[in-house]
């Protein structure tokens, strides 16, 4: 038997994680159990906060001069595309960006390597380096995956 449980996460003024706290959005507890019912009788139990801090950041942007082409936000004065109806000489204000959805010149998730795990998958969650697979299979419960080279990730 296997389950995940995702909670919200409460935190004090201070940003300490608490019970009966102030609700952080940003942030979720995940914690997967895998049981085992036959003569052991036995539960391991694993748990991770993940806090969205990349998906969740936003960009003001005052500068144009450097024009489009950029791919990721990176130039704090250069932008994705635009169809030619942009006047980047004049003082444009600012213009708030937040990373959301699949809007404009966002394409969607792009593959970067494929890795066969043995089993179907449910679930996945990514943590930093690691990605928390939840596997179909009894016996692939959870599958742990390094994608620190994220061209030739590892389990």
């Amino acid at each position: 038997l296997r389950w995940i449980e995702i909670n919200a996460v409460e935190r004090n003024e201070q940003g300490d994680i608490i019970a009966n706290g102030i609700l952080d959005h940003s942030t979720i507890l995940i914690k997967s159990f895998v049981q085992w019912d036959n003569r052991l009788l036995r539960t391991i139990q694993h748990q991770q906060y993940l806090t969205r801090h990349t998906e969740n950041q936003a960009w003001i942007q005052t500068d144009w001069s450097n024009g489009s082409g950029q791919e990721e936000w990176q130039d704090n004065a250069s932008y994705a595309s635009d169809d030619d109806n942009i006047d980047t000489t004049l003082d444009p204000g600012a213009v708030l960006l937040a990373r959301q959805g699949r809007g404009g010149w966002q394409n969607g998730p792009k593959r970067m390597a494929s890795l066969n795990v043995g089993a179907k998958v449910n679930d996945i969650i990514i943590k930093e380096s690691t990605a928390y697979i939840a596997g179909e299979d009894e016996n692939k419960g959870l599958i742990l995956v390094d994608i620190t080279s994220k061209q030739n990730p590892t389990v």
